[in-house]
C-alpha cells in the first residue's frame, strides 16, 4: 500500500465522519415537523457508536501487523464503550418503541459477539463455526426482551404523566418523579410525553417545571426544539430562546436550533400583526356599522 493510498483514504475517512456527524447532529435538532418520520432526539449513543465502529475497524486492519493480544485490548474497548451505548439508549431517544428495541437489540447483541470473541481468542481449540448462531439467537431474544422492557417503560411514564386523583400541585407531583435527578431523564420524560400526549405534557405542565428547574439546563435545546413544534407555545418558546441565548458555551447543533428557532420567531410574528390587522379592520367595520345604526345611544338608554 502507498503513502499515497493511506493519505486519501485518511482524509475520504475524515470527511465522511464529520459529514455523517454533522448531519446527525443537526437532525437531531431540526425544528421540522416532518422530522417526526426519522425522530431522533439525542445522537449522542449513536454517534458513538458509528465513530467507535469505524474506527475500530481501521485499527483492527492495522493490529494485524502487531501481536494478537493488541486485538484483545481493542475488544475490551469495544465491549467498554457499547455497554456505555446501552446504557444511553435506555433512555428512549427515539419515540418509536420498535426503533428502540432495534437499537438496544443490535448493542446488547454486539455485547455477545465481543465476549464471543474473547471465548475464542482463549479456547484455541474452538471454530468459527458456530458465531453465526450465537449472533442470530442473541439478536432475537434481545430483540423480545427490549420490546418488552421498552413498552413497560413507556406505559409506566405515561400513566405518571396521566392525571392523579388526589393530586393538587402538579410541580410538586412532577418533583415526585424524580425527573430532575438527571437531564437524559428528564428528556425521557419529554420524549413520552410528546409521543404518546401526557397529560402534564399537553397542558404545559412538565415544560414549566423544567423551565423553572437550573439544574435541568442541558434540556433547554431539546425542549425548545419540541415547543416549536406547537405555534400556542409562544410565550414559552420565547423564554427558552431567551435562555438558551444567554449560555456562553453553545454546540455547533446548538446555534442552528437558534438560528431555526430565530426565523420561526420571526415569520410569526409577521403573521400575527397580519391577523391582529385584519381583526382590528373587522371590529372597526362593525363598530362603524353600529354607530350608523345608532346602538350606541340605544345602549345608553338601556342602561
Amino acid at each position: 500500500m502507498s503513502i499515497s493510498e493511506i493519505v486519501v483514504g485518511f482524509i475520504s475517512y475524515i470527511l465522511f465522519t464529520y459529514v455523517f456527524t454533522a448531519g446527525i447532529l443537526l437532525k437531531s435538532r431540526s425544528v421540522v415537523l416532518t422530522n417526526l418520520t426519522f425522530p431522533l432526539f439525542d445522537s449522542t449513543p449513536i454517534v458513538i457508536w458509528v465513530l467507535m465502529t469505524s474506527f475500530g475497524c481501521i485499527l483492527s486492519a492495522i493490529f494485524k501487523y502487531f501481536d494478537t493480544y493488541f486485538y484483545v485490548i481493542l475488544g475490551v474497548v469495544h465491549l467498554i464503550t457499547t455497554l456505555y451505548v446501552c446504557y444511553l439508549l435506555t433512555f428512549i431517544v427515539f419515540y418509536d418503541i420498535w426503533r428502540n428495541s432495534i437499537c438496544l437489540s443490535i448493542g446488547i447483541t454486539t455485547c455477545a459477539l465481543d465476549l464471543n470473541f474473547f471465548a475464542l481468542y482463549g479456547a484455541k481449540s474452538l471454530t468459527y463455526n458456530y458465531t453465526i448462531f450465537v449472533f442470530l439467537l442473541v439478536l432475537i431474544i434481545a430483540y423480545i426482551c427490549t420490546t418488552i422492557y421498552f413498552v413497560k417503560k413507556v406505559k409506566k411514564i405515561k400513566n405518571q404523566l396521566s392525571y392523579q386523583e388526589g393530586v393538587t400541585s402538579a410541580s410538586e407531583y412532577i418533583a415526585s418523579l424524580n425527573i430532575d435527578t438527571s437531564s437524559r431523564r428528564a428528556m425521557m420524560y419529554i420524549v413520552v410525553g410528546l409521543a404518546r400526549l401526557g397529560d402534564y405534557f399537553v397542558d404545559g405542565s412538565l415544560v414549566d417545571y423544567i423551565i423553572n428547574n437550573s439544574s435541568l439546563n442541558s434540556t433547554l435545546a431539546m425542549l425548545l426544539q419540541v415547543v416549536t413544534f406547537f405555534p400556542s407555545e409562544s410565550r414559552k418558546m420565547d423564554v427558552l430562546y431567551k435562555k438558551l441565548v444567554m449560555k456562553r458555551k453553545l454546540s455547533f447543533a446548538d446555534r442552528f436550533l437558534i438560528y431555526q428557532v430565530y426565523r420561526i420567531k420571526t415569520r410569526r410574528l409577521v403573521s400575527d400583526t397580519k391577523d391582529t390587522l385584519e381583526t382590528y379592520n373587522k371590529l372597526k367595520q362593525k363598530n362603524d356599522e353600529c354607530k350608523n345604526i345608532g346602538c350606541p345611544k340605544v345602549c345608553l338608554a338601556q342602561t
